[in-house]
């Protein structure tokens, strides 16, 4: 999801948010702001979701990055 950095009213940029939860128990595992897109911010917050649980997810669904 993408979020509007804003700074005395103006736009100054656009950051992106990551958010992993858990299916079953809506529990949030993970959550961190980037200021891009990369597969490497992608993999850093699966890796922190991952040692939260303490197991590999059965599924993962993404929006495809």
């Amino acid at each position: 999801m993408t979020i509007n950095i804003r700074k005395d009213g103006v736009k100054k940029n656009t950051e992106w948010i990551w958010n992993l939860m858990d299916s079953d128990t809506r529990f949030l595992l993970a959550s961190t702001i980037t200021k891009k897109r990369e597969i490497s911010d992608a993999r850093n917050v699966l890796k922190r979701g991952k040692e939260q649980a303490g197991r590999k997810p059965k599924v993962l669904i993404t929006d495809g990055l």
